[in-house]
Parts: C-alpha cells; structure tokens; sequence
C-alpha cells in the first residue's frame, strides 16, 4: 500500500472513534510486515485527531530546483575579486542558494581555492619601486658598458643567525624497524639553544671576509665601519687586478647600514 493509503486507514479508524494504541494494534494485525512504523501511525493519528482533513502533504516553499548557473556564476566571481576574504556563508545568503551549490560554483566552475596570505618582510610604496627601477637601470647601463669591470668592482654582504647545534629533523631522525619497541630515544630539542651572527662579505670571485660576531652581541652602525674598513684592505691585497675604480658596494635597507657613521660613504670618503 501506499502511504496516502495508510494514511487515509488512519484517518478513519480516528473518525470511527478508535484510540492510538487500538489503531496501531488493528493495523498491525491486518498490514503485518507491511504495517508502517509506530510513528508513522502516532503522527498521523495526532494530526486527524486535531482536526487535519487532507491526507496529501502540506506545500512547501523550497528552494527551486533549478539554478541559472550561467548567471550566478560570474556575479559570485565579481564579489570574490571585491572581496578576495569573503567567505562562501556570506555569498550563499546574499544570493539566496545553499552553501553546497556556492561551493560547486567557486570550485568547480571557477577553479579557486582559498589559500592563506604570504608574509614578505614589508609592502613597497610606489615611491619605494620607483627608486629600485632607477637603481636597476642605472646599474644595468653600467654593466653594458663594461660587463667585467661591473662584475669584478661589485661587493655586497649579508649577515645571519647560526645556531649553535642544529637538532636533527623529524625525517632526519627516523628509523627503520620491524618492532616499534626498538625505535632509538632521542632527547626533545631545546628552546634555548644558544646562537651568533655570522657576517659576510663577498664579490663575483668569492668571499672576501666571514666574521663572528662575539656571543650575544649583534651588529651595529660602529661594527659595520670596522668590517668595511677590513673589506676595504682585503680588496687593495686580494683584488689587485680587479679595474682601478671605486667599489660598487650593494648593501640593504638593514638599521647598521644606515647608521650616522655610515655617512662618509655616500660622501665617497
């Protein structure tokens, strides 16, 4: 039988008068295995006996069946490139489709993932771009001039932290075993593992000078003079064939670059 059928017995064994726990009896005794569940038969029950006529299902409002992807999909792309944090909560009321068929449209369709932002040490100002294309085209008409000469004047210099002891990694660490009891034991890493700066300078025929640091000190403005100094007599000794010009020296935007006893260098001093 169908369900409008068991609904329809219900509805007349309510009519005629006949409580919940005899209707159920009775339609067990006649459907058996057929009978439907208790309640199936409560529910209805409840609702003729409250005085419910239709044994047809109430109409619901729904979403409609059909979506125009067409349409949809390049309006939910225009808010994206609006707001490439939106999420698809959002975009899903403000269309008035499920959260499933915007995350189809995003995914499928559009191909587009969310991924997390990139950290870069800082954002550049246009000012700040327009000054690095004019050092670039500077540096680039040098060097079309005179490749080798650039090449063999160039001198620059980075500094960096080096621990101590670098602790091996997880991969680094593992072992092949045939019983998980005979893996080795390993101490866990310490978070105070001493460090020191490593300084070095170096051209296009390699390093010129690597200086520590002394423990627990890092760089600054008086230092960096020093170490320029030092690079300065390496350059007269090590370098002597290099062209009879002034070193091109290529230094970042770090704190000891830009000290007050920097100064004379921009004075060519």
């Amino acid at each position: 039988m169908s369900t409008l059928e068991f609904r329809a017995v219900i509805k007349f064994l309510v009519k005629d008068r006949v409580d919940l726990k005899a209707t159920m009896d009775k339609m067990k005794s006649v459907y058996g295995n057929e009978c439907p569940s208790d309640s199936f038969i409560k529910y209805w029950h409840r609702e003729f006996k409250c005085g419910r006529v239709s044994i047809e299902d109430e109409p619901r409002s729904g979403r409609p069946t059909e979506i125009d992807y067409s349409n949809l999909a390049p309006k939910i792309k225009a808010a994206i490139e609006e707001n490439r944090k939106c999420d698809l909560n959002s975009l899903a009321l403000k269309y008035n489709v499920s959260y499933g068929v915007i995350q189809k449209i995003v995914t499928k369709d559009l191909g587009m993932r969310k991924l997390t932002t990139k950290w870069i040490p800082h954002l550049l100002s246009v000012a700040n771009k327009q000054e690095r294309v004019k050092c670039c085209v500077a540096n680039l008409d040098l060097y079309n001039k005179q490749p080798n000469a650039f090449l063999k004047c160039l001198v620059t210099m980075d500094e960096t932290w080096v621990l101590q002891s670098t602790p091996e990694t997880r991969t680094e660490a593992s072992e092949w075993v045939d019983d998980p009891d005979k893996v080795s034991k390993r101490p866990r890493h310490s978070q105070n593992v001493g460090k020191a700066m490593l300084c070095v300078w170096w051209d296009s025929k390699g390093i010129l000078l690597a200086e520590w640091c002394d423990k627990g000190s890092t760089i600054n403005g008086d230092h960096y003079r020093k170490q320029l100094d030092k690079v300065h007599e390496i350059l007269k000794t090590k370098r002597s064939d290099r062209p009879k010009r002034k070193p091109l020296f290529l230094q970042d935007n770090a704190r000891p670059h830009k000290a007050q006893t920097m100064k004379k260098i921009k004075d060519g001093k």
